[in-house]
């Protein structure tokens, strides 16, 4: 699961391409308190425990959520 935040990505564009950004200031949920209410496990890594991460996840049986974290700048 890619986080960037309230749809940061869309607020950049917005802001780059036309100078103001609308609705994209919505409510960010607690990720891992939703994925956990559903009984799956979560971890939350930095983009440098990715692959360990996804290993770890594809090799336990059943679903499991790798929760990525990260502010996705537009151009760079």
């Amino acid at each position: 699961l890619f986080d960037d935040g309230v749809y940061r990505i869309l607020l950049e564009y917005q802001r780059v391409q036309f100078g103001v950004t609308t609705y994209v200031a919505l409510f960010e949920p607690d990720v891992r308190e939703l994925v956990e209410a559903f009984g799956v496990p979560v971890v939350s890594v930095e983009p440098e425990g990715l692959p360990e991460a996804l290993a770890a996840a594809f090799a336990q049986e059943g679903p499991a959520v790798v929760h990525l974290r990260a502010l996705l700048e537009m151009w760079s």
